[in-house]
């Protein structure tokens, strides 16, 4: 009882209103093994399988095709196709036996087998046997093993025992036989029940048996053999059970007078008309349980598809529907046949295009001076025909209806009278505040306020950007007028100025098609680029609330745009848009909603009304509500590396879990979704593991290349936009095993096979390694003697450069006479030489040395200076007894800073030597003179010999870095810095 009430009213909605529902036809052209189609049956998982004399097809998720196992047995001339409760398949053909098609399975059982007949007539499934009705007899087939069991009955010489169906009563099967009446199965004995005529399809139905038969349907008491109803009706060739219903086809063999009729339980009913169906020729019938789908077969025109729950119906006996209005409980269709008055389910009215022209002939010259293209009106022609009249728009307003069209303006009345006429030619026009409100296309806007007196103020484009043109949709919100330009954008009326959005930047978008007041004082704006704007109005800044791309929209050219609470709908050239928060459906053309140019809309209650070129739909739109929908996704075919897996016989993979070699990692998966009302509105993504973006799927196909080792849980999303659900299914498992060289023995091996070369080469090359070790030993002592002996020959440079600058400093005291002073100098120079000559021949000597060294050494010097330089030596607690240096490394420093930093003019010179120790534990040496800079160290050209042999001196005793030795000299005097780092302990 789902749906039962709603078929009654639908159905009488739409017989009355001359409408009929959906229909979608296949035939040879969409897959088809044959037009003509004898047998349907629609199985379990969705799948409609159809029987034709030349074969056998599938229709699975929209498509048809045809069957393999069948085609590859060649088996044709099906007539009959059921389904047992364990999901197999059996089907009958008139001369090649039975096709069984089950899990893995697929065989054929004739007369080798022990059928009675190869001539297939019916099938029929009860408990553990499938019934098997021929043109011979009655054969049964055990679901167990095939055996085949024929009870006995009583032949007729003259006629064959044909056996036309099955049907069940009060739990017991019946056998309906074409020439001999109705028998049960008795004992493996078919017993006469009762004489009948020719019967050619019987069913068991609410305690009663119809039988269909060469003189029409019979509905029976079986158990009194009282007739209940005789309907004659032509020769019915098949019964089926539908939603509580049953559905007869019926039709001469020969006659195109077939005919369509519904058992609602009270009576018979001829839905032919009804269901849009234009063959007659019919000859059998199938249901699609799940989806509310009636098949209906023919003999020349294939498979008519039925929605018989559709939210939509459509009616073209009018032509086309430019304008449609409400008013109160009454709905006015403008049509090309003139005006329909629809109330509820019935029409009440018709106004003919004749009773428009004659009321425009009476009225139209009573302002006919007035509305001229002096004026700046849109002139009318009067001489337009009635069947040439077109209406353009329609609002409603005080009680009426006023409807605009090419020969002008009408005023409707609720009983459907023409109340007023006004010659004013507009497309778009409206009502505001009590005033009539007339667009011009050709640029201005006309504001009436008396229409009748035709008292009116014109404002016109020349005259300002804010004046509307090109108008194309109106609308109103708050205590507002919105105009939507062609070319020029929005905009606004306030009852006293026109206003243009777009010239004061407040609404960029120009180029406009439609406007629909939303909730919360919005407004949608929809673009000619398909996109849709939601502005809020409130506020006057007419900001952007929301956005609704052109890639959220199917197809392109808004012609419909309809705010219903939170819910848009968007009509397009390919259908309709529904949006309803984050659901979204599409309705087109696979749920019967055609292409046809949407001309007008209106909705009335949960009615939406669409008028088209062609005709008028009529959209339930509580159809657009999420609806929980569960389907099966199965595996069609799967490829690895180029080569198909086998399905062992299956129709579907029915594997979980794939193992793969690492080499095996190139992976195509098809996959098959079934039981879908509209597979064209699936969409699917898939994702490799869980917690990875979700990619995109064309054409029901997984294009896997170089898939790495690992584990691969493979999902498919499935967003449904009929039903506005989003369904993940986990597809497969699949696992792909890691390369060799990767895995935990080859690596063991491999350290193994290592270690062991490693520990023969090392045996192999021991003794080299020894005799290598040994050279380069004597190598090393060889650097180091070396390394003693220029150390050495530096040594000897040093003191000879020192004793060049002593004996020329004697020879200063000489030249000027001075004797004492001379034997002074001489006797302190003659200990300096002994100290000289004894570091000579030390490697190493104390810092403390050193730097006594150096005292000595200034005192001689500053005497040659007159004593005019102090010297001093911070040692900053730094133990000079314990370190060792080379000797005479300081000395060309100070020398230097004697020789050349203190000439006349530096009074107070001073030398001062800082030694201290760095965090590194390096032992730093400072030389600051205050002097005038060293002019050998500042000449780039030219570098103090006594310099070089400090660089080289420091090299020797360690790894010598150039901030080893930095010499640092300016205005305020020269600093010498020496780093040591090996002379610590």
């Amino acid at each position: 009882m789902r749906y039962l009430l709603t078929v009654f009213f639908v159905f009488f909605y739409f017989i009355g209103f001359g409408q009929g529902i959906i229909t979608k036809q296949y035939t040879i052209e969409n897959g088809l093994m044959a037009n003509d189609v004898r047998a349907l049956c629609v199985d379990s998982k969705g799948i409609v399988w159809i029987g034709s004399r030349s074969g056998l097809a599938q229709k699975i998720q929209g498509l048809v095709k045809a069957n393999e196992d069948a085609a590859r047995y060649r088996y044709t001339n099906i007539t009959d196709i059921i389904e047992d409760d364990k999901q197999g398949i059996w089907v009958g053909s008139y001369g090649q036996g039975v096709l069984y098609r089950g899990k893995g399975e697929v065989r054929i059982i004739s007369v080798q087998q022990g059928l009675i007949s190869n001539r297939i007539r019916r099938l029929y499934h009860n408990g553990d046997y499938i019934y098997v009705a021929t043109s011979d007899g009655v054969s049964l087939i055990s679901k167990k093993d095939f055996t085949v069991i024929t009870p006995s009955f009583v032949t007729n010489k003259h006629h064959p025992f044909e056996v036309s169906d099955f049907f069940e009563y009060r739990g017991e099967v019946y056998v309906a036989t074409i020439n001999d009446g109705i028998f049960k199965l008795v004992n493996n004995e078919l017993v006469l029940v009762e004489k009948e005529g020719r019967i050619f399809a019987a069913i068991g139905f609410d305690d009663k048996v119809f039988i269909g038969g060469e003189d029409g349907l019979v509905v029976k008491d079986l158990s009194t053999k009282k007739v209940i109803a005789k309907y004659d009706i032509p020769p019915v060739k098949d019964i089926k059970k539908a939603n509580n219903q049953l559905y007869i086809v019926s039709g001469g063999v020969d006659d195109n007078n077939g005919r369509l009729y519904r058992w609602d339980g009270v009576s018979l009913d001829n839905i032919t008309e009804y269901l849009g169906v234009s063959s007659t020729d019919f000859y059998s019938v199938g249901y699609d349980e799940k989806n509310d789908f009636l098949y209906i077969g023919t003999k020349s025109q294939g498979v008519f598809q039925i929605d018989l729950f559709s939210p939509l119906s459509y009616d073209s006996s009018h032509g086309g529907v430019s304008v449609i209005k409400k008013l109160k409980d009454r709905v006015f269709f403008f049509t090309q046949k003139g005006v329909l008055i629809q109330n509820k389910d019935e029409e009440v009215g018709t106004i003919p295009l004749s009773a428009f022209k004659h009321y425009q002939e009476q009225h139209y010259r009573k302002h006919l001076a007035i509305t001229t293209k002096t004026n700046h009106f849109f002139e009318i022609d009067y001489t337009v025909p009635a069947d040439k009249i077109i209406f353009y728009s329609a609002v409603e307003y005080n009680g009426a209806i006023w409807v605009s069209s090419n020969i002008g303006v009408f005023q409707i009345g609720y009983n459907g009278y023409i109340l007023s006429y006004h010659s004013i030619h507009t497309y778009q026009f409206g009502y505001y505040q009590n005033r009539f409100i007339e667009t011009n296309p050709f640029g201005g806007i006309r504001v009436y306020q008396d229409l009748n007196k035709m008292d009116y103020q014109y404002h016109f484009r020349v005259d300002s950007d804010d004046i509307p043109r090109d108008i194309v949709d109106i609308e109103y919100v708050g205590d507002k007028m919105f105009l939507a330009g062609a070319l020029d954008g929005l905009y606004t009326f306030d009852g006293k100025n026109f206003m243009s959005l777009s010239k004061r930047n407040l609404f960029p978008e120009n180029r406009l098609k439609k406007i629909e007041r939303g909730a919360n004082n919005t407004l949608y704006v929809a673009t000619d680029f398909n996109d849709i704007y939601i502005l809020e109005t409130q506020s006057g800044k007419y900001m952007v609330k929301d956005f609704i791309s052109n890639k959220d929209i199917t197809g392109a050219n808004i012609t419909l745009l309809k705010c219903i609470g939170q819910r848009i709908l968007i009509g397009t050239s390919k259908g309709l848009t529904v949006i309803d928060g984050k659901d979204k459906f599409h309705f087109d053309k696979e749920q019967g909603f055609g292409n046809d140019e949407i001309l007008s809309y209106e909705l009335k209650d949960n009615l939406l009304f669409i008028g088209t070129v062609d005709g008028v739909y009529t959209l339930d739109i509580t159809y657009f509500k999420r609806r929980h929908v569960q389907y099966e996704v199965n595996i069609s075919d799967i490829t690895i590396n180029g080569h198909e897996l086998e399905r062992n016989g299956e129709v579907y993979h029915h594997i979980r879990k794939l193992e793969l070699d690492s080499r095996e990692n190139n992976i195509q998966i098809g996959f098959e979704v079934l039981g879908t009302k509209f597979p064209g509105k699936l969409e699917f993504q898939y994702r490799l593991k869980l917690g990875e973006n979700w990619i995109s799927v064309k054409e029901n196909r997984l294009d896997l290349h170089y898939l790495e080792s690992g584990s691969y849980p493979i999902d498919i999303k499935v967003y449904d936009y009929d039903s506005g659900n989003e369904l993940i299914y986990p597809l497969l498992f699949v696992e792909v095993d890691k390369p060799f060289y990767a895995k935990a023995w080859f690596i063991i091996l491999c350290a193994f096979l290592l270690l062991a070369i490693s520990s023969l080469f090392y045996l192999f090359r021991f003794k080299q390694l020894r005799k290598v070790q040994i050279a380069e030993r004597k190598k090393l002592e060889y650097q180091k003697r070396l390394a003693e002996v220029k150390l050495q020959s530096v040594r000897s440079q040093m003191n000879s450069h020192f004793i060049f600058n002593v004996l020329s400093s004697i020879q200063y005291y000489i030249i000027k006479e001075e004797v004492d002073d001379a034997l002074f100098y001489l006797e302190r120079f003659a200990q300096l030489i002994r100290t000289t000559l004894d570091m000579s021949t030390r490697e190493r000597i104390t810092l403390k040395e050193e730097c006594e060294y150096l005292s000595t050494y200034v005192e001689i010097e500053n005497m040659r200076l007159d004593g005019r330089v102090s010297f001093e030596i911070d040692a900053k607690g730094v133990d000079l007894r314990g370190i060792l240096v080379p000797p005479l490394l300081l000395q060309p420093f100070v020398e230097n800073s004697l020789v050349h930093a203190f000439p006349q003019h530096i009074k107070s010179p001073r030398i001062v030597i800082c030694i201290y120790k760095t965090e590194e534990e390096y032992l730093v040496i400072e030389i600051k003179d205050n002097g005038v800079g060293d002019t050998t160290v500042n000449n780039k050209k030219h570098e103090s010999k006594g310099m070089a042999i400090v660089k080289e001196r420091i090299s020797l005793i360690q790894s010598y870095l150039d901030e080893d030795l930095i010499i640092k000299h300016d205005s305020e005097g020269t600093v010498v810095r020496i780093v040591l780092k090996n002379v610590l302990k």
